[in-house]
């Protein structure tokens, strides 16, 4: 039984990280003609710097007389791996990936005054932005996308990040797990969070219930909510469709039911109450949160 479990943990892990390359792969290639790419010389690392110089200045969290040179730089630039959208030649979004080493700390170990525990576990993402005229997501979501392929190149798979609530939540959109490490705290004018992110198991479901889940465009936290919760009460997330009978097909029982219900008041901030009440499908039971959320964006998929 044992060597079983291990097999399908294995295989699902499988399925996860195939299901979250091929998303990466389409939203970096929906980002064209914005070409992304690592900062490959002095001047490619120069331009990201005056990028996030004009950024810092826009925001008024620095002043000119504090970035005399133009160029927005930390100690951890030389040792980062600085992906950059270039548009025209020009470079319009950026962030930044900090590898872990030995002798080192992360600039989420520095900031937070923390540990990231396994050490060596967990790059550190951060310095993303992009500039006005091309935010909107789609290309938000291609950078984060590239940075996952790089991870993977190097044999990651998580990564921690220091993030803003808005950050975190398109984070989640994503399809990204999230665990806070610390925070809020104050850092660049804004209250921010030290988390660890990861592919959450609720993509394969995403994925097979057909409803956009593509990185290009996030989307609300139905249905993904729903079957991340479901996962934690041990549903096969390759059982998840909009078809499946919440009890029959997926076995959970009348208090199991109620649980669901109690997790998804709290991870939305609604009241559901009776709503689910009859409900036989996963199907009817995102129809049902989706009208109860107010959530126009949502239709039944199908």
């Amino acid at each position: 039984m044992a060597a079983s479990a291990e097999r399908s943990t294995a295989s699902q892990h499988g399925l996860l990280r195939a299901t979250v390359d091929r998303l990466a792969a389409q939203a970096v290639a929906a980002a064209a003609p914005v070409g992304i790419a690592v900062a490959a010389s002095p001047a490619d690392r120069d331009a990201v710097y005056r990028l996030r110089y004009q950024h810092v200045i826009q925001a008024d969290w620095a002043t000119p007389e504090e970035l005399p040179d133009e160029r927005e730089q930390d100690g951890f630039d030389a040792r980062a791996v600085h992906i950059v959208a270039w548009s025209g030649g020009r470079a319009v979004g950026t962030c930044r990936l900090v590898f872990p080493d030995p002798t080192e700390r992360l600039p989420v170990e520095a900031v937070f005054e923390l540990v990231v525990e396994p050490p060596t576990s967990a790059p550190t993402l951060d310095r993303l932005l992009v500039e006005p005229g091309h935010r909107g997501g789609a290309l938000t979501s291609a950078l984060l996308a590239y940075a996952w392929q790089e991870l993977r190149r190097r044999g990651f798979e998580s990564a921690s990040a220091i993030a803003t609530k808005p950050v975190m939540r398109l984070l989640r959109g994503l399809g990204l797990e999230l665990t806070v490490l610390a925070g809020p705290r104050m850092y660049w004018g804004e209250e921010r969070y030290a988390v660890l992110c990861a592919p959450s198991v609720g993509l394969i479901a995403r994925d097979e219930l057909d409803v956009a889940a593509a990185w290009g465009e996030p989307e609300p936290e139905i249905p993904l909510a729903l079957v991340e919760i479901l996962a934690d009460y041990r549903v096969d997330p390759r059982k998840l469709t909009v078809t499946a009978r919440l009890v029959e097909d997926l076995g959970l029982d009348s208090l199991e039911l109620v649980g669901v219900v109690v997790d998804l008041e709290e991870r939305l901030g609604i009241h559901l109450g009776d709503e689910l009440t009859g409900v036989k499908t996963l199907g009817e039971a995102i129809a049902r949160v989706s009208a109860k959320a107010g959530s126009a964006r949502w239709t039944l998929p199908g």
